[in-house]
């Protein structure tokens, strides 16, 4: 307004339906547009051209490395912007540029200053993961008549902050880390962590991990209840393209960089992810898993040991069948089912220890691993005496 622009501000009607956007964009000459990512795909999967004149700009959810450079071959610039609504409302924003592998939120705007601090409330070390406060003229005074919340939120400056504040500072409950060129990245929220066969479970690393797949376009990650009372951990998935990668694919390419109890044991594709009022992505709105996690082609047991193993996964895991090639920890299996099946195990006579499932992840590499090695046994057993 200060140079003589105008806003558009367009209905929600015309939000969610990506020609009406088009045709608005296209009629009032519109050289900027803001939108979510999720409203960016969107005007993407309906055709929109877009324009190299048009600087773009993404905020109010992660920006992914894949709808960046699809934005980017149909727009002259993208920015990426960053701020919750109690600091009004940006707080940090930065360019992104052509083959760019990792997202960043930039630099803090005008007035505004960004710390990434320790749970101690000391600056966290470049490239060490902390929780992100703001600090400036953007920030609220707090949350009308939530005194409570407000003393939870907006808080006095630590004492080991780099320069001294007479303000307070806003808690974002995001994960953050500063970058050795100084740009911040955002790696998920602190109430998305999830616990999991006593694993504490980071969302975000899968999510970004799962995101340089070829094949995937976006995904979420949660812990889901099964109808037997166990839970599991579930990525929702939109697929890049037509080709459909098997869940035995994903999770051979999960392994690659992430331990074995961060693969997820189910893979549920969705044409789109349901989307809020606010043009968000509504994770509570997602559709439940299947109650079963199968292996993709069970291969029958060849010896007794094999058929005696595989006949506990059944038991442990509480699924129908299992082969000798399937990965324990595919099925969802953790700590605890670990012991129980240890447990089991020696109730018929199968000395193992749970270490062992670590480094052998099927029952075929278990049972060759137990074998009939008495020295193997032994020490076993001399390693449960003590």
């Amino acid at each position: 307004l200060c140079v003589g622009a105008r806003v558009i501000l367009t209905t929600r009607d015309e939000a969610r339906d990506p020609r009406r956007l088009q045709r608005a964009i296209a009629e009032h000459g519109v050289t900027v547009v803001q939108a979510t990512p999720s409203l960016w795909r969107l005007m993407l999967e309906g055709g929109w051209q877009g324009a190299p004149t048009l600087l773009a700009l993404s905020g109010g959810e992660p920006l992914t490395v894949d709808l960046a450079a699809r934005i980017l071959e149909r727009t002259g610039r993208l920015w990426n912007l960053y701020g919750p609504t109690e600091t009004t409302v940006w707080s940090a924003g930065g360019p992104i540029q052509r083959g760019q592998r990792v997202i960043t939120i930039g630099r803090p705007i005008a007035n505004t200053r960004l710390y990434v601090l320790d749970p101690s409330g000391a600056p966290s070390p470049i490239g060490a993961i902390g929780e992100l406060y703001i600090a400036g003229d953007g920030v609220a005074r707090g949350y009308l008549d939530q005194p409570v919340l407000t003393a939870e939120k907006f808080v006095p400056p630590p004492s080991g902050l780099p320069e001294p504040l007479n303000t307070r500072l806003f808690r974002s409950g995001d994960r953050a880390r500063v970058r050795a060129n100084g740009e911040i990245e955002v790696l998920g929220r602190l109430d998305h962590q999830m616990k999991l066969h006593g694993f504490r479970i980071e969302p975000g690393e899968i999510e970004v991990a799962l995101a340089m797949h070829p094949m995937i376009r976006e995904s979420i990650v949660v812990v889901r209840d099964t109808a037997r009372g166990d839970r599991h951990l579930v990525a929702y998935v939109v697929l890049d393209g037509a080709s459909e990668p098997t869940a035995a694919e994903l999770r051979e390419f999960l392994r690659a960089t992430l331990p074995a109890h961060l693969v997820p044991a189910l893979f549920v594709p969705l044409p789109r992810f349901p989307l809020s009022v606010s043009g968000k992505v509504d994770r509570s709105a997602l559709p439940p898993p299947p109650d079963v996690v199968v292996g993709s082609a069970a291969t029958a047991p060849r010896t007794p040991l094999e058929a005696r193993l595989v006949d506990l996964v059944a038991q442990v895991l509480g699924i129908p069948e299992a082969g000798v090639h399937d990965n324990f920890f595919d099925f969802g299996g953790g700590s605890i089912q670990i012991l129980e099946f240890v447990v089991r195990a020696q109730a018929e006579g199968i000395t193992l220890l749970p270490e062992w499932f670590f480094e052998h992840q099927t029952m075929a590499e278990l049972a060759a691993f137990i074998g009939h090695d008495a020295a193997r046994a032994a020490v076993a057993a001399s390693r449960e005496d003590v």
